[in-house]
């Protein structure tokens, strides 16, 4: 692998985490907020087409909300 590749690599996710996490974890917000601050980070990172159960309907898959 390119060391400068891998470089770029890691100073992306490095900059990820600062943006999405550290302000979650620094800001002095309550339980309803963090959940709230998660649900729009899934939803705007398109995570759950992925890493959700899904049931299959005639209309075509829905989120399993069970699970």
């Amino acid at each position: 692998m390119n060391p400068q590749r891998a470089v770029v690599g890691i100073s992306l996710l490095l900059l990820i985490v600062l943006v999405l996490v550290v302000p979650a974890c620094t800001s002095k917000s309550t339980a309803p907020s963090l959940v709230e601050r998660g649900k729009y980070l899934v939803m705007a990172g398109g995570c759950d087409d992925c890493h959700s159960p899904k049931i299959f309907t005639p209309a075509g898959p829905i989120p399993d909300t069970t699970r």
